[in-house]
Order: C-alpha cells, then structure tokens, then sequence
C-alpha cells in the first residue's frame, strides 16, 4: 500500500492505457468486420459486374425487344395497309406512271369535270343558285365550283414538258382520291343522322341534314390559312425550311422540292413533306359547310384515319344569327332567303358556319398509290467526258 500511496501516479497511468488498449482493440475488431463486409460486397458486385455482363439488365433488355418487335409490327401493318394499289383506281386507266400521249392529259380533264358532277349527286346536292325549284327536294346544296380544281385544268394548251404534264397529272389524281373520301364521309353523316334518327327517305332533305351545304373544298399548303389569301396560286404539300413554317407564299412551290430538314410545321401535328425522310407528302385540305350548330361536330370526328390518314388540325365555326343580312355573310347560297324561307328550307335548328383544316398524307413509299412515279436514275457527273 505504501508502494501504492508512494507511485499513485504510475498505477493511474497503467490503468489508463490499459483501458485505452481495451477500446482500441475493440474498435480495431468492429472496423476489420465492417471491412470484411464491404469487400464481401464489392467482390459480389464485381462478379456481377464482369465484362460480359457489365451495364447490361436482362429484364430490362426484354422490354426493349417487346417494344421494339411491337412497333415493327405496327410499321409492317402500316406498310401492308399503303401498298394497297388495286385501293387507288385512277381517273383514266393507264395513264400512269409514263406520259404517253396528250389525247390522255385531255381525257383526264374531261372525267375531272364529270367527277366533280357525280361528288354532287352522290351526296345528293342542288345548286340552289342555279337550281331554285329544287331546293325543297335537295338533301344538300353546293356545287361543282365548289370543289377543289387545279388551275391547269382549265388550260386549253398541254404543256411541252412530259414530266411537268405527268406531276400535274400525279397531283390532281391525288386531290381526287382525297376530295372523294371527304365527299364519302360527309355522305356518310347525313346519311347515318337520317338512319339513326328513322327519317324515311321521302324525308331526307336540307332541313333534316346535319351538313346542309358544302360551301367549299380546297386543297394546297395555302388553305393553312383560315383567311384564304392565297387561293389564285396552286401551292401543293406543306414543307418547311429554316427553322420556319411558311404558310402559302413564300416557301411553298408548286413543283419544287424543298431539302429535308429537322423541323417542325407550325401545325397540330407538326408534319411537313419534307421533315420525314421522303417517306411521305403532307397534303392539306379545307372543308367550309353549313352545318346544323348542334351537331356539326359529327362531321370532324369522322375526318380522320382513312386510307388517307387524315388530320384535322383546327376548326372554326360562327353560328349563323337569324336575319337576312347575316346569312347572306354566312354564305347561304339560296337565293332571296328570308326568316320564313330559311327555317322551312335549313330546318328548325340553329346553323354554324364551320371550317374545318386538316392534312392528309401521301405515301411515297415503292407499291403504294399509282402516282408515286418511279425514281429516275442518277445521272453520273462526267459522263461522256
């Protein structure tokens, strides 16, 4: 004890690093687990994360692949679905792909018209203008100016140029096939509104009809604007160029091709004939009708699909107010109308004046429409040198 009391010092001394020793050695026992641990993971890791099989997730890989296989699936269906060419008879048998003689450029002018007068009898339209003793019978009103017509139609003269005749030739055939789904669908919803109501067919006329006249059918990149401000001019598919959208005018030509780009229209859709790779044309069209206000909407949600793949991009409508003044700016075609005249001959219901914009698209794939005219070969830069 006196050794103790003498060294007291020493003995706190001893007991402290002896105490120090006992936590070091226990934290040293927890680290060397911890560490033993973390190597047991990194070395699972990097087995799972060897070189054949790095950064690669097997479920996930799956996914892709269904994914993938699912939408070549679409794509193969959607390509059966275009390279339908017995589904596009053209207006005169033969005519394409090669220009061959002018006898048929003038034929083909001929059957436009007649075309153009059989769209009015299949939806059973009258010209109330010209034809105002019928307006009580009609299921419809409009009239052949009121389709769609390129402008070299009309030209007595053929051009001297083959390939400038066949693309007119190719463009007009196309404004067809598309004015006659649009005719075929606004048929259809007069004719289904008439069915589904059982309105007999003694019955079936304007002021029944939910589009009571088929005030006007444009086609071109120019009907993208809703004030037609360019209408003298026959502009075709919409394409883009830098970095804008022009709509009509400047950009759009009738003939030339504009370079593929990397931008989208100014539209719904932003499709443009020249965005795509070449695989199809973006060709626009406007419907103007005078429609029943309660029930017009029929019509867009039918203008879509379709071997044309149709588009509607926008849709504007003005109810008609009830005086004389104002159906004449709604462009009623019946002449002298008045209140009396109007709800006998249009019906009870309110009108809507409607436009309707769309697009629709043309496939330039190889099998597809006859109008998608073979590729001239490359002339090589040299030859004959």
């Amino acid at each position: 004890m006196e050794f103790v009391k003498r060294h007291w010092w020493l003995v706190a001394t001893l007991a402290a690093m002896v105490v120090l020793a006992g936590s070091a050695i226990a934290l040293w026992v927890v680290f060397n687990r911890q560490m033993g641990q973390r190597e047991a993971v990194l070395k699972k890791s990097r087995d799972f994360l060897r070189p054949s099989t790095a950064y690669y997730n097997e479920k996930a890989a799956g996914v892709l692949e269904g994914a993938t296989a699912y939408r070549q699936k679409q794509l193969d269906e959607m390509m059966s679905f275009v390279k339908q060419p017995n589904e596009w008879q053209p207006l005169i048998p033969g005519i394409f792909p090669r220009y061959q003689a002018d006898t048929q450029v003038l034929n083909f002018r001929l059957a436009y018209q007649a075309k153009l007068r059989q769209f009015m009898k299949e939806l059973g339209a009258v010209n109330a203008a010209e034809s105002p003793l019928g307006i009580r019978e009609a299921t419809m009103f409009s009239s052949e100016k009121a389709f769609h017509k390129a402008t070299w139609i009309d030209d007595p003269l053929v051009s001297s140029s083959p390939d400038v005749v066949m693309q007119h030739l190719c463009e007009s055939q196309n404004d067809l096939w598309l004015m006659e789904e649009i005719v075929r669908i606004i048929k259809d919803t007069n004719n289904d509104y008439f069915r589904d109501t059982k309105i007999e067919s003694e019955n079936r006329k304007v002021a029944k009809a939910v589009i009571k006249e088929l005030l006007k059918l444009e086609i071109g990149a120019q009907v993208l604007e809703l004030a037609a401000t360019a209408m003298g001019r026959d502009h075709r598919y919409l394409t883009v160029s830098g970095g804008t959208t022009p709509y009509g005018g400047a950009g759009l030509a009738a003939t030339a091709e504009e370079p593929e780009v990397d931008v989208r229209a100014k539209t719904l859709t932003g499709r443009a004939s020249n965005n795509n790779g070449g695989v199809y044309k973006v060709l626009p069209f406007r419907v103007t009708v005078i429609a029943d206000a309660g029930n017009y909407l029929e019509l867009v949600r039918r203008l879509s699909g379709t071997r044309s793949f149709l588009t509607v991009d926008k849709v504007r409508y003005e109810v008609v107010c009830e005086t004389e003044n104002m159906y004449r700016q709604a462009g009623l075609t019946c002449p002298n109308l008045n209140v009396s005249d109007r709800v006998e001959i249009y019906g009870l219901r309110p009108l809507a004046n409607v436009v309707i914009t769309g697009e629709s698209l043309v496939f330039q794939v190889p099998g597809a429409r006859p109008t998608v005219l073979p590729k001239k070969p490359a002339v090589a830069s040299g030859a004959g040198a």
